[in-house]
């Protein structure tokens, strides 16, 4: 999370609970944007083991 959105979030809590509903928004565009991420890197990973791969067939 951005540092723009973490002292978002800490301001809302401190509203307290009046916010709950955009400190879950928050979250769940975190969560979102951490899912994406993980999907670039996991498709990032692929192409790597599939070139590890590669190298092993050529040495072996």
């Amino acid at each position: 999370m951005p540092l723009a959105e973490i002292k978002s979030f800490s301001k809302l809590r401190q509203a307290g609970s009046t916010t709950l509903a955009e400190r879950k928004s928050l979250l769940v565009t975190h969560q979102i944007n951490l899912e994406e991420e993980i999907a670039r890197l996991n498709g990032e990973l692929d192409i790597v083991l599939y070139k590890i791969d590669a190298y092993d067939k050529k040495n072996a």
